[in-house]
């Protein structure tokens, strides 16, 4: 027998090559059977309708980003992956990396509670953003190189800041490659620190179109980001939820541009206020260092020096006068005080009263005779007159009663 033999791991690895090649990834609308996980965190289930039915595995990473879409039993939903073979069941299969609720409302209800978890966890705190630089020198920007946005953003920054130098960062916006390419693009940013600040979005589209910015994968990367991200979706009534994880959010990439540079036409009229105003504080300075220039000069001029000691002498003078006055004046006033006293003690001195004819009658032992009871007769007296004294001895005493006989 010519003919080749082949293994059955031969044949089932060429249908597998044939199916991949031949088959691009797709989107399959069914609905989920016999749903399970596995304990590494990998999601298997079964998409049939009234015709037929199609095993889907959905690996561990792919579940994490679409656990907010987690499959139900009954539900459906559409599924978006490559067809593959799985050699050892010999069964084809799809390799899903999303899935979403087929109908509005229940893309809506999916969305709404993915903004509810991640709002939880703080992805959507004003306390977690960062002020946008002033003056950035390098733009990042996120999006399609072909679109519209990128063309608004570098004529905007072209005619404002001219000297920010834009980096574009080209991804596909929409898609089922368009959240890993955004989310490659901004880690890659921040790796290389290529930019100050990074501008992502699109310009404009349905609300199918801004998937990708709603997609988990994104969102945690905007938010994750070291580089200040500024959404720019082009969609003014629709908010994404990486509109919501941004540092900041503009309605339009026009919008963005303006945000994130400043406009030259207002730097350089805030410039020509700032430079007037320095002209006008320098010339007061100026004019206020003269003043005191010329006064310092006329302080240690020679005419100035010597009136200033001038001054001070005849000062020196005056205040001379004014202690040898106040001298003389304590003086008198002392003398006179004095005079007064002198004049009261020699009031009330007994030399006054002999003066005027008087005399003082003293014992032998110098004791004033105050009473003629302390007198015998026969003692010895000394009389004190105004000059001298006379020695003498009582003949009789005469007491206070006898005058009275």
């Amino acid at each position: 027998m010519d003919d080749p033999i082949y293994s059955v791991r031969q044949v089932t690895q060429a249908l597998q090559e044939l199916l991949e090649e031949a088959v691009p990834p797709l989107w399959v609308e069914g609905e989920v059977s016999n749903f399970r996980a596995s304990r590494a965190g990998h999601w298997y289930f079964t998409l049939i309708d009234a015709h037929a039915q199609l095993p889907v595995v959905m690996w561990r990473l792919a579940a994490m980003r679409n656990q907010h879409v987690r499959p139900e039993d009954g539900a459906l939903i559409r599924a978006r992956g490559e067809l593959t073979v799985y050699q050892q069941g010999g069964n084809y299969q799809l390799q899903a990396e999303r899935v979403l609720p087929v109908g509005k409302g229940a893309v809506v209800s999916a969305l709404e509670h993915l903004r509810e978890a991640l709002r939880k966890e703080g992805l959507f705190s004003e306390k977690r953003k960062r002020p946008l630089p002033p003056f950035p020198s390098v733009v990042g920007v996120v999006t399609s190189p072909r679109g519209a946005a990128v063309q608004d953003i570098l004529a905007v920054v072209g005619e404002r800041y001219p000297i920010a130098r834009i980096v574009l960062y080209p991804v596909v916006v929409q898609g089922a490659n368009a959240p890993r390419e955004i989310v490659h693009a901004l880690r890659m940013l921040n790796l290389l620190d290529a930019a100050d600040v990074v501008v992502i979005g699109r310009g404009g589209g349905s609300s199918e179109d801004l998937s990708a910015f709603n997609d988990e994968a994104v969102v945690r990367a905007v938010a994750e980001s070291r580089l200040p991200v500024v959404s720019a979706v082009g969609h003014e009534t629709d908010v994404t939820l990486a509109d919501l994880a941004a540092d900041a959010r503009a309605p339009t990439p026009s919008a963005a541009a303006e945000r994130v540079v400043p406009d030259k036409e207002a730097l350089l009229n805030e410039l020509g206020v700032c430079a007037g105003r320095m002209a006008k504080a320098m010339n007061r300075r100026i004019e206020s260092s003269r003043q005191k220039l010329a006064e310092l000069k006329r302080a240690v001029s020679p005419k100035r020096q010597r009136d200033a000691l001038r001054n001070r002498m005849q000062r020196v003078d005056e205040l001379a006068w004014r202690l040898e006055s106040a001298v003389k004046a304590q003086a008198l006033q002392k003398q006179n005080r004095l005079q007064a006293l002198a004049g009261t003690l020699n009031a009330l001195s007994p030399l006054a009263v002999l003066e005027r004819g008087y005399s003082v009658c003293f014992d032998e032992n110098g004791k004033p005779i105050r009473s003629a009871e302390t007198v015998k007769p026969g003692d010895a007296l000394r009389i004190k007159l105004r000059r001298g004294e006379i020695l003498a001895n009582a003949a009789a005493v005469r007491k206070e009663e006898d005058d009275g006989e």
